[in-house]
């Protein structure tokens, strides 16, 4: 019984071991790409679940891919996205650089509700008094976003579609 009990601490002590190796390594590797990584604009074409699927392009070669998120994107939106300069294929969107493709069509209002973590930012807000909700999981630390000095910019024709607005935050246009 003793062999037995050694044996399978020993098996799921490499099997753990094996999952950090990996955790490690992937992350090292989202480190790298968003240090070293090229960048593109990427466009949602479709939400599956909880996974968003998008396609950019890099060097004339159109890259689909299919990412989980807990957090709400929403087709025809765009992201900003680093990808890994050997391996195109594999990228991460970064959350912190807005595609903002027509200014014309957003509008802005205060945040009603803030919640800041380390990496996860979800505040509400209202447009024509009806309460909206959105929650961003990343690779970028949000702690300096404050409510006293952002404010909340959502696309007129789908409030759905929102940033925050205001210091550190970089909008891009297409």
């Amino acid at each position: 019984m003793q062999k037995k009990d050694k044996l399978s601490l020993s098996i799921i002590s490499i099997i753990l071991i094996g999952f950090a190796l990996f955790y490690i390594h992937i992350n090292q590797k989202d480190k790298l790409i968003i240090a070293n990584g090229n960048s593109t604009i990427a466009k949602v074409i479709g939400i599956i679940g909880n996974d968003a699927v998008y396609i950019y392009n890099v060097n004339d070669v159109e890259y689909k891919t299919r990412k989980n998120f807990s957090n709400e994107l929403f087709t025809s939106e765009k992201l900003y996205v680093k990808y890994n300069v050997d391996d195109p294929s594999y990228s991460l969107i970064i959350y912190n650089k807005h595609i903002i493709d027509d200014v014309e069509n957003f509008d802005s209002v205060q945040i009603e509700k803030l919640r800041v973590s380390e990496y996860n930012l979800s505040y509400d807000y209202k447009v024509k008094d009806r309460l909206y909700h959105r929650s961003l999981e990343s690779n970028r630390n949000w702690k300096k976003i404050n409510q006293k000095d952002n404010y909340v910019i959502y696309k007129k024709s789908n409030p759905k579609i929102s940033y925050i607005s205001g210091p550190n935050i970089i909008y891009l246009k297409e």
